[in-house]
């Protein structure tokens, strides 16, 4: 569904987001969090499928909280941030979003211990399959997860950065699973 190294010197067709926090970077996508920035800048780009396979490359320039999500069908209607994988502080995280307008929340599901070493690329690999997920911070042990929401279409894939965080991302990947229905 998605491959992309981010090796021109612009921004590839099909990603939306802050083109002022993001830009190409040494043959990466750069996402730079500004100070003032209560939410985080955010970039993303439109897929379609149910069960996916995600990989990317992450490097923490400089510290900050990363956020990446997988957008899709609410159960309450609309579109709504599913899954959520973060890594922050010294920890790691798979967590949902209902997606309810009238109680929003996230749900915490599965998380590990993992400090990013600065200025070193780390792999993240996350597999989702109907409502059960894994997911990998470079050599850190799996996080498993069981969801309630996860199984539906997916419409998208968002990378988020906060906290004055400065990172890149490279090598995207994103795999659409046959179903065993």
């Amino acid at each position: 569904l998605i491959a992309e190294d981010f090796s021109g010197s612009a921004i590839p067709v099909g990603w939306q987001g802050s083109k002022v926090a993001f830009s190409i970077v040494e043959g990466g996508l750069r996402g730079l969090a500004a100070p003032d920035d209560s939410h985080g800048p955010a970039i993303g780009r439109a897929i379609s499928g149910h069960d996916l396979v995600v990989e990317f490359d992450l490097k923490f320039v400089r510290p900050g909280y990363f956020l990446f999500l997988i957008d899709g069908d609410s159960q309450f209607k609309g579109r709504a941030h599913l899954l959520r994988f973060s890594i922050g502080g010294n920890q790691y995280q798979l967590a949902q979003d209902r997606g309810d307008p009238a109680f929003y929340r996230i749900e915490q599901l599965a998380r590990g211990t993992a400090k990013p070493v600065l200025n070193e690329w780390q792999h993240i690999r996350i597999e989702l399959r109907g409502n059960q997920a894994n997911a990998w911070f470079g050599d850190k042990a799996k996080l498993t997860a069981t969801g309630t929401v996860w199984n539906v279409k997916k419409s998208r894939i968002v990378f988020l950065i906060a906290q004055t965080g400065d990172v890149r991302i490279d090598n995207v990947k994103v795999v659409g699973l046959v179903r065993n229905n």
